[in-house]
Parts: C-alpha cells; sequence; structure tokens
C-alpha cells in the first residue's frame, strides 16, 4: 500500500521512491501540473491529455484571464512543457478516444484532472484503469464536497467496486484521491 500522501505534489515523490517510468496525466489546461512532474519526478514519459475546448469561462487560475479560448491554453501547455520535450507528450484528444491507441499495463501513474462531471471521470476511470501496472499510482484531483457529484463520488464508488483502499491527500481546499492498483 502506498504510504498517506499529504499533498498531490507529493505524487512526484512516489513517482520517484517506486522507479515509475511512464505516466499520463488527463485534463491538462495550462500546463501547470504536468510540468511540476516533469520537474520533480524521474519519469522517462508523461503523456499530457486534454481537449482544450473552444473557450473556458471562469476564474480557474488567475494567472488566467477570465475567459481565454482553448488555443491560448493550449499554447500556454506547449510553452511550459517545451523544455521538457524530451519526455513531454502533448496530446489534444478526448482521452476516452485515445485511450485505445494504449496497451494495457502500459502506466505506473495516472492523474485525472479532465471534466469533473460523474459520468465523464468514472468513464475515465474505467477506461485507463486496465492500462495501470499493477504497483502502479491511480490518483485524481478535486475530491472534495464541492464536487460532491463528480470526483468525490466517483472515487468512493470506483474503489467499492474495486475493493481498492482510498487515500485522500490532506490538502485543504481541493484534495486528490489516489489508490494502488494491486
Amino acid at each position: 500500500m502506498i504510504e498517506k500522501i499529504k499533498s498531490r505534489e507529493e505524487f512526484a515523490r512516489v513517482i520517484n521512491d517506486r522507479s515509475y517510468k511512464v505516466g499520463l496525466e488527463i485534463g491538462v489546461r495550462h500546463g501547470g501540473y504536468s510540468l511540476h512532474l516533469l520537474e520533480n519526478s524521474r519519469l522517462d514519459i508523461l503523456y499530457s491529455i486534454d481537449v482544450w475546448l473552444v473557450s473556458y469561462a471562469g476564474n480557474y487560475n488567475r494567472t488566467l484571464t477570465k475567459c481565454m479560448d482553448g488555443a491560448n491554453v493550449l499554447k500556454a501547455a506547449v510553452l511550459a512543457l517545451e523544455k521538457h520535450s524530451q519526455r513531454s507528450v502533448i496530446i489534444r484528444s478526448d482521452a476516452q478516444k485515445i485511450c485505445p491507441l494504449f496497451a494495457d499495463g502500459y502506466f505506473d501513474f495516472i492523474h485525472i484532472d479532465g471534466a469533473h462531471k460523474y459520468q465523464y471521470i468514472t468513464k475515465d476511470m474505467e477506461m485507463f484503469w486496465p492500462k495501470m501496472k499493477a504497483g502502479g499510482l491511480f490518483s485524481g484531483h478535486d475530491y472534495c464536497r464541492r464536487h460532491a457529484n463528480g470526483p468525490y463520488q466517483a472515487a468512493n464508488e470506483f474503489a467499492e467496486k474495486h475493493g481498492l483502499e482510498l487515500g485522500v491527500t490532506a490538502d485543504r481546499r481541493y484534495p486528490s484521491w489516489y489508490f494502488e492498483k494491486p
């Protein structure tokens, strides 16, 4: 079992401690978390997948304007990750459409932070679970009451369905969930 993890930033330490080599982030937006993983882990390769929609409304990150078009957000991600281009693969696609291209048991680490609606998260979890190696770290962001009908519900149900021990980071505002694949 993976030890208690205080914040999602610590996933990079777990990646290093367990010598994970292949990672995936679903829902990249401007690339901040993918950049954190690339700068703080020894992954050989990180796939960063997002649809980069036509527009993003709301104040997702104070460094982004109130509403940015998807092309500009994609451009920000590319610029953020370009110094790690030898280890970074950026894919503009719906994760569920690209999932069949990856072999089962391919990933050591998967982090889901895409659409926060229950039906999308559960579909991502079910589709990508077989893509995880045994002993891999399967995780996602925003495990909180604010998203009770999304990541929170999906992670709880997935853990129960698969008999997994659910871990939750101690982040106060937006904790992350995680499991180890048996």
